[in-house]
């Protein structure tokens, strides 16, 4: 579905960001890999080197221009040119309300959950409109089930960004989309639940069906399904789509 194609994943961690570039590479696509920390990039960049596809790493802020200039300027000279931006860096929630918020810090995570999305867009929208490009927006759940302030408030901005950009630079050629996956099973989750067990809680097989019994489907998405519908709208397959959200959820909310 990306054969042929280059794809800039920005946030790798040890979840949805590395599956969302492996599922790039084995879709055909050539991979930038975008983090704050050199570590992380060169790991995946060694676990991707049997897929044959070319990978380039490149540590950076995504909220500060000058960082983003420099990755738009490494992954265009790479590759010649760039045909999907995945924006998946975050900030995470601060558990704090807004009677208890710093809104200093309440700030900081809208820096990189809502204007790191456009920091980074900026100096690639030139090899975007040339390539007719896709922009993937990752979301989350909360947004739809609102619980921890600042994160979902950041959130719900990337959201509308993802509409007014759909809207502004449609004309262009640059499709915009977002992905709202719903609970994951990865990482982050996993360690969740064996934290709760090794606490006396309920057991990691216990605390999953508690929570997916619920869905329709009976089941918490994987990252990798969640990486799959990214590489859809990243792909020509999704070429008349833009401006929309795709929940993946299992059904556990109808949008």
């Amino acid at each position: 579905m990306l054969e042929g194609k280059s794809v800039l994943v920005a946030g790798i961690g040890p979840g949805l960001g590395r599956s969302i570039a492996k599922a790039a590479t084995a879709a055909g696509a050539d991979v930038a890999l975008v983090a704050r920390r050199q570590g992380p990039l060169d790991e995946l960049a060694a676990d991707l080197a049997p897929t044959g596809r070319q990978v380039v790493t490149v540590a950076g802020d995504v909220t500060v221009a000058a960082d983003c200039a420099r990755i738009a300027a490494s992954v265009t000279d790479a590759f010649g040119g760039l045909d999907a931006l995945v924006y998946n860096a975050y900030a995470p929630s601060l558990g704090t309300t807004l009677v208890d918020a710093d809104l200093d810090e309440w700030r900081q995570v809208m820096e990189v959950n809502a204007f790191g999305a456009l920091e980074l867009l900026r100096p690639l929208l030139p090899t975007l409109a040339e390539r007719q490009g896709s922009v993937v927006l990752i979301n989350t759940r909360q947004l739809r089930r609102p619980t921890n302030g600042a994160y979902v408030m950041s959130k719900g901005a990337l959201m509308a960004i993802g509409q007014v950009l759909a809207h502004e630079l449609g004309p262009s050629g640059i499709r915009v989309n977002s992905v709202v996956p719903g609970w994951m099973w990865a990482a982050p989750v996993e360690d969740y639940f064996t934290r709760q067990a090794a606490a006396g809680g309920p057991s990691i097989e216990a605390q999953y069906d508690a929570v997916a019994g619920d869905f329709p489907l009976r089941r918490l998405p994987t990252a990798d399904d969640v990486a799959n519908s990214v590489v859809f709208l990243a792909s020509d397959q999704a070429a008349a789509i833009t401006g929309q959200a795709l929940d993946v959820n299992a059904g556990e909310i109808f949008t």
